[in-house]
């Protein structure tokens, strides 16, 4: 915004936050161990921070493991994607907020999903949740990078009634956002940051390969 001052000698320039997308990232991108429920119904979870808020979860992407974690081939059964709030116990996923969305990988690997109705988080934490959709083996599990444990992965025996509780290792599991502070500048992402930058342009690449949300 230019505004030209009071004594009409010099103009004001005032920029906004940078604004756009980022992808929030808690795993190093290797694979070290794979995990799938016996049963399906049952939940992996991981907990996000937004590096400013309110911030908008508009897609995501999960690792699904390898080939060599489907031994029976690829499975037809589809797993959820939702987003939760942090209104359980002790901060623990609580209320559904987003979602929930099919996912159907096409492929091993990173599959990519988006959420029909962004969802918009006022303040503080939030989880993304994985649903499995089908019986092992017929069912997608989650790949998991177990270098440096960030505490931020949790699971939840839902058919056997218990409670969520800490996982080992990091899920791979990601979320893609918008807000204030995204994408990041040049010499925050050569630091290791958590964040990525995720042009404008990549949304028309995810929307082309994501799941339609389930009615």
């Amino acid at each position: 915004m230019a505004v030209l001052n009071a004594g009409e000698t010099a103009v004001d320039l005032n920029w906004s936050a940078p604004s756009g997308l980022y992808e929030i990232i808690y795993d190093d991108g290797t694979q070290n161990n794979f995990t799938v429920w016996a049963l399906a119904g049952n939940q992996n979870a991981v907990k996000f921070t937004g590096i400013s808020y309110p911030v908008t979860v508009v897609a995501g992407r999960v690792n699904v493991g390898t080939s060599a974690n489907y031994p029976g081939g690829m499975p037809t059964a589809p797993f959820q994607m939702s987003i939760y709030d942090a209104s359980g116990p002790g901060g623990l996923p609580g209320v559904e907020i987003g979602g929930p969305v099919d996912v159907m990988p096409m492929d091993y690997g990173w599959v990519y999903f988006n959420f029909g109705i962004p969802v918009t988080i006022q303040s503080g934490n939030f989880y993304l949740v994985m649903t499995q959709g089908g019986n092992n083996p017929d069912a997608f599990g989650v790949a998991i990078d177990e270098t440096t444990p960030q505490l931020r992965s949790y699971a939840r025996f839902v058919t056997g009634g218990a409670p969520w509780i800490p996982a080992n290792g990091n899920f791979m599991m990601r979320v893609i956002a918008s807000g204030q502070g995204g994408p990041l500048n040049l010499d925050a992402m050569a630091h290791r940051s958590p964040l990525r930058q995720y042009p404008e342009r990549s949304m028309s690449i995810l929307q082309a390969r994501s799941p339609e949300p389930k009615e």
